[in-house]
């Protein structure tokens, strides 16, 4: 019975760490995963950063263009929808990302790379930014797909912001290093609160509603709204990337736990052969 209890206090000291203060912070004590990919060589990141930063500020730029020509509004206006911040704060993290890979390959040895244990200011934000991003990337696909496809005509740039988005939000988690925290997650909360602040603050300003559906005419529906926003569906959006981050952890950890009972194995056998051949050797002779 008493390991049992030693174990029991055990569970409970190590979920007390996990709620510790600091664990909420943006500290970590290997900041070369923020930088490298989980198969190939680390240098690979850079490429991969590259073109996907390309990729989206090209987008965002020309978005941003054509809606000013169609709608004759200036195009910060175009930042009013939840799917345009989303896709900008998309760009953003694509843009961080390669920032944060011509700094670490370009100007840093392997050696450094290797031995480097301070988290740099640079991880952190990018850090920030892709705990925001994913779960609005998230909230944008589905809420899109789910409930206002049907009313819209389906257009190259709607597949962009409503599907490439979460794709390259997919394959950032699966793909990359970089580690997911559930500790993190008041930081989407914060950045939903944010905007949907916002757009009271612009109702009150303007007179107009951002979205028909989230009426400040009717407080009382907005504010539930936004409590089932903030409290509800972001945490879990963020809970969703946070349990394919634990998914691959584990796969990668049974993957190599079979590779190395395999060259366990392997060096036993030869071994054994060795040994033999040896026996058979003295036995000649």
């Amino acid at each position: 019975m008493q390991p049992m209890v030693r174990h029991k206090r055990d569970d409970r000291v190590t979920c007390l760490r996990r709620l510790h203060i600091k664990e909420f912070g943006l500290n970590h004590k290997n900041p070369k995963r923020f930088v490298t990919l989980e198969i190939g060589r680390p240098v690979l990141y850079l490429p991969w950063a590259i073109c996907w930063a390309l990729y989206h500020c090209v987008w965002v730029v020309l978005e941003a263009y054509w809606w000013s020509l169609k709608a004759h509004r200036a195009p910060l206006e175009w930042l009013l929808k939840l799917t345009n911040i989303g896709y900008v704060l998309l760009t953003a993290v694509a843009v961080m990302e390669c920032a944060n890979a011509l700094y670490t390959y370009c100007f840093h040895s392997s050696k450094e790379l290797e031995t480097k244990t301070a988290m740099p200011w640079n991880y952190k934000l990018s850090w920030v930014l892709n705990n925001m991003s994913h779960p609005t990337a998230l909230l944008i696909a589905l809420s899109y797909w789910t409930m206002l496809s049907q009313h819209y005509s389906i257009k190259l740039w709607t597949i962009n912001k409503h599907g490439v988005n979460l794709l390259y939000t997919l394959l950032l988690v699966a793909l990359t290093s970089k580690p997911i925290k559930f500790q993190h997650v008041y930081i989407p909360m914060v950045f939903s609160f944010v905007y949907l602040l916002f757009t009271w603050i612009y109702f009150l300003v303007t007179d107009e509603l951002v979205y028909k559906f989230l009426d400040w005419n009717n407080p009382g529906k907005a504010i539930l709204l936004t409590f089932l926003f903030v409290f509800v569906c972001t945490p879990m959006s963020f809970l969703f990337f946070f349990g394919i981050y634990k998914l691959k952890q584990y796969l990668k950890q049974t993957c190599s736990s079979t590779k190395v009972v395999e060259a366990t194995d392997n060096r036993e056998s030869e071994t054994k052969v060795e040994m033999l051949n040896d026996d058979n050797q003295g036995e000649t002779t």
